[in-house]
């Protein structure tokens, strides 16, 4: 690291020595001579301490500082000489005049602010490019990078820059934060801005290289901050920037990104690690030197060309959160051969050597991993060690490092290979309203399994995805939605089966098929659980238009008006358009609770002044007939006529059993609530949102499923058997789960006929060692 007040760029930083895939079952690794080795020291900076709503990074605070004269910030014409002289070297027939024009017009935009040690603003810009001209991109991503922080911290204009630069401006567009006041919230903001960066990064792929290149020259100078926005930021940049740096295949970056987080979150426990490992590595360098040694001259005796053979060693974040004695710092070796061909040939002579453990060879050349990544990884055991390879070519190994910029001159069509999938991604998530981070992290996780379509397609997913999840890859309303039942393997299996690495998936589909909220849980991978939420949705509001005719139709009889009659009219029309609303929208907030449909007509002056009052008092709900009745009436309100309505769910503080004696609670929004009668919840609750309820027998299962939590106790499987025998009810299938002196019962009983299951029910609940009766899944 730099010392104490120098700012640091890439070219400031040694080499690291130690590369590879953080997703090939490694580690999270970064050399020991890399950035940060002073870690849990703290790291100096000149950065200041303020930020803004947008997100946790330092940013730059306006200054009456005079601006400096030309020529006189000799760091800022050093980096400036090095961008050149990068740019220069990877695109000689470049032209350079727009990216200089960029770095005229940041450094005159940026002029007099300062951050708080003093250091000009426009260092912060100047490393980024820096760093962006080191990775080998192209002078207009080196001009984003110069122009970043424009729209955010200067006067200058999304209309000015359009004028100036074109499409560039499009990008440092979608890197400017969202701010506090314009989402009216910091969360919000925050949740915002990531929504743009992601929207934008579907239209360009430099917004998110440019957006991670500043995080990490932030957390390089986070030094500066106080302790509390040290930890903030760290966790954020763990929790967002890591995985997703690691899904584009930024190698590197992501691993020197999660080395600067910890060593902020847990700053003496990194720096006892590294002590620990650095002790570890003195005493175990001398063998690893002597196997690489051996296996080079292995490589050599084959004729193979060029070899190199780099042992691997562990880091201070490999063991940050283990609970295992840190005894061991060696992970294994790379080698690195001249072309594809040779790792194959490379890998039988590494096998020649030593013995293959078996099941442990993983091919990511003929099926790299989603960020691009390409080797062959395999353990063997030597002697009674077990040691692990990597073998890869160096082209492939530059490509695992840096992953989709490892290639951007060669242009779009070769850049497609990496990220198009990701890109795909985000598309698909940007089409929700409610675009969570959440989803894009779920899937940016680098532990992948790869599964086959009959064909022989190759799709890779996160582990413990399902066969579910594969439908929705291949499509999501004509698959996805409609899928019944898989085969796997040729073997017919549930649509919940997870997947295993290898398999061969074929999925069934059924007209009469729709998603449920259990699908959510059936799925991991962010496309599948976008479009499950996209048409639950769409049933609620379905469902929930019904319900509001029903009311409506219903309210409008009180007063002897014909429901059809008055939506045609112009005064319901006219108060239809003052809302902004059409009539299936107006249905729809009724059923949901949105609008009172009484005070609604009220307002509209159809109704007299002051129905909707009266007859509140009167009835005191608005469920009062037909759907919306009473609790106390004895003929139910609502008829449940699907047992997969996604209107309708089992609320979890009484946990009902479908087919019970049940009471219906209409939620603003979120459609009906089903409570046990008896549940004591019901009593806090407003009852005019009180809906009587009636099952249907075709809404039942044909067997009823049952989940319980019971003590580990001698006799209590006997007593729950005869509660079910005691009613002529057969145990279908049975399965107990048992965790120290608890235990998890799941039954399947063959009867669907309400009553005999609300005596079960109701039994079973009374028996001594019982603690809790739910539905199974």
């Amino acid at each position: 690291m730099p010392p104490k007040g120098k700012s640091s760029s890439a070219s400031d930083r040694p080499p690291a020595d130690v590369v590879g895939d953080p997703g090939a079952g490694w580690g999270t690794v970064l050399s020991a001579r890399g950035a940060g080795d002073d870690a849990g020291t703290g790291v100096a900076s000149s950065v200041s301490v303020s930020t803004d709503a947008g997100g946790d990074e330092p940013s730059c605070e306006p200054s009456t500082t005079a601006p400096a004269a030309p020529g006189s910030d000799r760091l800022a014409d050093e980096y400036w000489g090095r961008i050149v002289a990068n740019l220069r070297r990877g695109y000689p027939d470049a032209d350079l005049s727009r990216t200089e024009r960029a770095r005229v017009d940041g450094e005159r935009l940026h002029a007099g602010q300062t951050r708080k040690s003093g250091e000009p603003y426009f260092h912060h810009p100047l490393r980024i490019a820096l760093e962006a001209s080191e990775l080998g991109l192209d002078p207009d991503t080196v001009a984003i990078a110069l122009l970043h922080d424009a729209l955010e911290d200067t006067d200058v204009t999304l209309r000015e820059l359009r004028r100036d630069y074109g499409e560039i401006a499009e990008v440092v567009d979608g890197l400017t934060k969202i701010t506090a006041e314009e989402a009216k919230g910091w969360e919000r903001g925050k949740a915002q801005t990531y929504s743009k960066i992601l929207v934008s990064t579907v239209r360009d792929i430099r917004t998110l290289i440019v957006k991670i290149l500043d995080r990490l020259d932030n957390v390089r100078s986070l030094g500066a901050m106080r302790r509390d926005k040290q930890r903030r930021t760290a966790q954020e940049t763990l929790d967002v920037y890591v995985p997703v740096a690691a899904r584009l295949g930024l190698g590197e970056i992501s691993r020197e990104l999660s080395r600067y987080s910890f060593q902020y979150l847990y700053p003496k426990r990194f720096a006892r690690i590294e002590r620990q490992l650095e002790a570890l590595r003195r005493d175990r360098e001398g063998p690893a030197r002597s196997i690489a040694a051996e296996v080079a001259a292995g490589l050599d005796a084959a004729n193979l060309g060029a070899v190199q053979v780099v042992p691997l060693w562990r880091d201070a974040t490999d063991y940050i959160h283990a609970d295992r004695v840190i005894d061991d710092i060696h992970r294994g070796f790379k080698v690195l051969v001249a072309d594809r061909v040779k790792v194959y040939s490379a890998l039988g002579v590494v096998h020649e050597m030593f013995r293959a453990v078996p099941g442990r060879i993983r091919d990511f050349i003929s099926n790299p991993k989603p960020n691009g990544y390409k080797a062959i990884v395999t353990q063997v055991n030597r002697q009674g060690q077990i040691l692990d390879f990597s073998l890869t070519t160096r082209d492939m190994d530059l490509t695992n490092e840096r992953g989709v910029v490892a290639n951007w001159a060669q242009g779009p069509g070769v850049l497609s290979e990496y990220y198009l999938r990701y890109l795909q991604l985000l598309e698909t998530l940007t089409e929700d309203d409610d675009l969570r981070m959440a989803d894009v992290l779920s899937h940016a996780l680098p532990d992948t399994i790869q599964v086959f379509s009959p064909k022989g397609d190759t799709f890779t997913f996160p582990r413990k995805a399902s066969c579910l999840d594969f439908a929705y890859r291949i499509h999501s309303t004509k698959v996805g939605d409609l899928a019944h039942w898989a085969s796997v393997n040729g073997r017919r299996v549930p649509i919940s089966t997870a997947l295993s690495d290898g398999d061969v998936v074929d999925v069934h589909t059924s007209a009469d098929v729709r998603p449920t909220e259990q699908w959510l849980e059936w799925t991991v991978t962010a496309r599948a659980q976008s479009s499950i939420r996209r048409s639950l949705k769409r049933q609620r509001r379905e469902r929930s238009r019904e319900v509001g005719w029903d009311l409506f139709r219903m309210e409008t009889q009180r007063d002897s008006l014909v429901a059809t009659e008055l939506i045609a009219s112009s005064a319901f029309q006219e108060a239809l358009r003052a809302r902004k609303l059409d009539l299936d929208e107006f249905l729809i907030e009724v059923g949901f609770r949105q609008i009172d449909s009484l005070q609604f007509l009220e307002d509209a002056k159809l109704v007299p002044e002051g129905r909707a009052a009266r007859a509140r008092r009167a009835s005191g709900s608005l469920l009062s007939r037909i759907l919306f009745r009473r609790a106390s009436l004895d003929r139910p309100g609502f008829t449940i006529r699907d047992f997969n309505d996604a209107f309708i769910r089992l609320a979890g503080c009484c946990s009902p059993v479908l087919g019970e004696d049940v009471l219906g609670y209409l939620t603003t929004g979120n459609g009906i609530s089903l409570h046990l009668r008896s549940c004591p919840s019901l009593a806090r609750l407003d009852p005019t949102g009180q809906v009587s309820i009636e099952w249907e027998p075709s809404a039942l299962p044909a067997r009823l499923k049952l989940e319980l939590v019971v003590d580990n106790q001698v006799g209590l499987i006997h007593r729950i058997a005869k509660v079910v025998a005691d009613q002529e009810v057969n145990i279908d299938e049975f399965r107990m789960d048992v965790v120290g002196e608890t235990g998890q019962l799941k039954l399947v009983l063959g009867t669907n006929v309400p009553k005999t299951i609300q005596r079960i029910v109701d039994t079973l609940r009374s028996v001594k060692g019982v603690q809790r009766v739910s539905q199974g899944a």
